[in-house]
């Protein structure tokens, strides 16, 4: 079973935060993918990359023109630890 996204975020160093309906969280480094060129390209403008979104199905990220979309599957085996930085740090 593919597992579901529950939220995405976009970050400028061209890696996206991935969050799973089965509580898996991390980092995916999309910067390889863009380096292929192609329709990947279109990546590398900040509009076009931010606007990232789920799909209605949860399965995938797509981005506007509907010609890039990243399976959940994928994402989730490339997944890395969330950059340090970037988790939410509780205060007691």
């Amino acid at each position: 079973m593919f597992p579901k996204i529950l939220r995405i975020e976009p970050h400028a160093d061209r890696t996206l935060t991935v969050v799973f309906e089965d509580g898996r969280e991390g980092d995916v480094d999309l910067r390889p993918l863009i380096s292929r060129g192609g329709i990947y390209t279109a990546m590398n403008d900040d509009a076009f990359f931010f606007a990232a979104t789920t799909a209605a199905n949860r399965r995938s990220v797509v981005w506007p023109d509907d010609q890039i979309e990243l399976g959940a599957d994928g994402l989730a085996r490339d997944l890395r630890p969330t950059a340090v930085s970037r988790r939410s740090v509780a205060v007691a």
